[in-house]
C-alpha cells in the first residue's frame, strides 16, 4: 500500500494530467489518513485539505470548497500563523471561491488583507504579492469601483514591468487593467494607447484566439465608440464576432 505522501504525489500528478475526479478520490484518502495518523492540525494534513478544497471547487461544488477552506484557514492561522505563506494561499482560495459565489464585497476585504500581509512578509515585488494586487483590481472592476484601485493598478503594472518584463502574460494583464482604469476615469485617449499596446503584445505572445487577446480587442472597440470613431469600432466588432462566433 502506498504511503500517504506517495498517494498525495499521485493525486497531484492526476490533477496535472487533467483527471480531477481521480485526484479527488486519492486526496480524500490522503486527508483521512493524515487526520488519523498526524492529527487535524498537522501542516501536512492542512496541505492536503487545502489541495482537496481547490479540486472540490473545480469540480463544481464551491459551497463545500468554501467550508473546507474556511476550516483549513482557521487551523492554519492557529498552527502556522496569520502571515505564513500557506495561510495566505488558503485565504486567496477563500477569496476565489467567494468570487465564484458572487460575494464580491467580502472578496475585497479578504484580498486587501492578503495583499497587505504579502507586502510585509514577501515584499511588494514578490509574485504572490503582485498576483494578489491584480486580483484585487479585478474585483474592484467587477464592483464598478475602478477609482478605488487606480493607483494600485498603475503601481502593479510598474512592478510587473520591472520584475517580469513587458511581454510576460501577467504584465499584459496588468497593463489591460491600467487601460480600464484610464477609460473609467474619462481618459479614453490614453486608454486607447495603452489598449493598443496591450493588444499588440497579446497577439504576439498569446495568439489571436487567447481570451486575453480577444478581451483586448473588445477594449479597443469600446475606446473607439467612446471617442466617436464609429468606423473603427465597427471594424473591431467584426473582428470580435469572427473570433467569438
Amino acid at each position: 500500500m502506498p504511503t500517504a505522501d506517495e498517494l498525495f504525489e499521485a493525486a497531484v500528478a492526476a490533477d496535472l494530467r487533467g483527471r480531477p475526479e481521480e485526484a479527488r478520490e486519492k486526496l480524500d484518502e490522503v486527508l483521512t489518513r493524515r487526520r488519523d495518523e498526524l492529527g487535524p492540525d498537522h501542516p501536512d494534513t492542512l496541505a492536503a485539505a487545502h489541495r482537496l478544497a481547490g479540486l472540490v471547487a473545480d469540480l463544481g461544488d464551491p459551497h463545500a470548497a468554501l467550508d473546507m477552506d474556511r476550516d483549513t484557514l482557521a487551523r492554519q492561522r492557529e498552527v502556522l500563523g496569520v502571515d505564513h505563506p500557506q495561510t495566505l494561499e488558503t485565504a486567496s482560495n477563500v477569496a476565489a471561491t467567494l468570487a465564484q459565489l458572487g460575494d464580491l464585497r467580502e472578496v475585497v476585504g479578504v484580498l486587501d488583507d492578503v495583499l497587505t500581509r504579502r507586502r510585509r512578509v514577501l515584499g511588494p515585488d514578490a509574485q504572490p504579492t503582485l498576483d494578489a494586487a491584480r486580483s484585487l483590481v479585478s474585483v474592484a472592476f467587477a464592483l464598478g469601483e475602478e477609482s478605488m484601485v487606480a493607483a494600485l493598478a498603475h503601481d502593479t503594472l510598474d512592478r510587473h514591468r520591472r520584475t517580469l518584463g513587458d511581454d510576460d502574460p501577467r504584465t499584459i494583464d496588468a497593463a489591460h487593467q491600467v487601460g480600464a482604469v484610464l477609460r473609467a476615469g474619462g481618459d479614453v485617449v490614453n486608454a486607447r494607447s495603452v489598449d493598443a499596446e496591450v493588444f499588440s503584445r497579446a497577439m504576439r505572445v498569446l495568439g489571436e484566439q487567447h481570451p486575453w487577446t480577444i478581451r483586448s480587442g473588445g477594449a479597443l472597440a469600446v475606446d473607439a465608440e467612446l471617442l466617436g470613431d464609429t468606423a473603427t469600432a465597427a471594424q473591431w466588432r467584426q473582428w470580435l464576432g469572427r473570433r467569438q462566433g
